[in-house]
């Protein structure tokens, strides 16, 4: 398996100073609302897939045909799941779907029993899909790829199959076990494994300012989101993600400033330089 998905990859802790783990307390439900926000941007969803996802059948879907699945196609138990989204575009050359499950999974730790809930998920997909009749007996199911997208401070170490929680069987008896195994997106460990020359993407940047340990950290990383989103086919993320930085990410580490009235991405681009730039006058200070 991609080293992005393997299970047993060492357990690198990281203190973080911002994110939603100490954010969550006060309010989850505006939190998870805010990253869901941020991936209801079909070019997000795109770059996270050719950025994240390192795989090489990849390059044969067809990203002119990604179109997010309205809330109200959804089945009303997947609708209560409030940090779902769900996506599809086709393979390229072909009529048939790719559907994109992608559960934002944003807790302190890993779930050992994430294979039975991403089972149960995808099952209740396909059942919305048999009652609204999307599916048709003379043509095979759509594709379903399960992705869990995770932003712990310790590494994911719990598996993602349910073999792997099944443990060893006879093959006889195996092969009439259900099976789903999920692609994990781990944020802390996907960047630990990044190339130092590889260029930076949306979703890296995203990456680098959620797992930010310093506010300084934070700063840099705002600042080249800043410097990417200058680019016309992106000037229009930047409501989302000023929205996502001062919800999600500044509370914890802003609580001298007043920001809650400040959504807009540049201006608080802005105020965190700004913010850095005082340190050294506030170490003086402070002795």
């Amino acid at each position: 398996p991609s080293p992005l998905c393997d299970p047993s990859h060492s357990n690198r802790g990281h203190r973080r100073l911002v994110g939603l783990g100490r954010a969550r307390d006060a309010g989850w439900m505006q939190n998870d609302a805010s990253y869901k926000r941020l991936y209801a941007h079909a070019e997000l969803v795109a770059d996270l897939l050719r950025s994240c996802v390192r795989e090489n059948w990849i390059q044969q879907l067809d990203f002119g045909t990604l179109e997010r699945v309205p809330g109200s196609h959804v089945d009303q138990k997947l609708q209560q799941r409030h940090s779902d989204v769900i996506w599809r575009l086709r393979l390229a050359h072909s009529d048939r779907w790719v559907y994109v499950y992608l559960l934002l999974e944003f807790q302190s730790k890993s779930d050992r029993w994430m294979p039975i809930r991403m089972l149960n998920y995808v099952g209740l997909f396909y059942d919305h899909l048999l009652q609204t009749k999307a599916l048709k007996a003379s043509e095979p199911l759509p594709l379903v790829l399960p992705i869990v997208l995770y932003n712990g401070e310790h590494r994911w170490r719990q598996p993602l199959s349910l073999k792997a929680l099944r443990g060893a069987l006879p093959p006889e008896l195996e092969r009439h076990q259900p099976e789903l195994l999920s692609v994990l997106i781990d944020q802390g460990r996907f960047l630990a494994e990044l190339p130092p020359a590889e260029a930076e993407t949306l979703s890296t940047l995203l990456f680098r300012m959620d797992q930010a340990e310093t506010e300084d950290a934070l700063a840099e990383a705002t600042r080249a989101m800043a410097t990417l989103l200058q680019q016309p086919a992106y000037r229009h993320l930047a409501t989302s993600i000023g929205i996502w930085l001062q919800r999600v990410l500044l509370p914890p580490v802003a609580t001298d400033l007043e920001w809650t009235e400040i959504e807009n991405f540049w201006e608080l681009t802005d105020m965190l330089q700004e913010r850095v730039r005082r340190w050294p006058e506030r170490w003086k200070r402070e002795g």
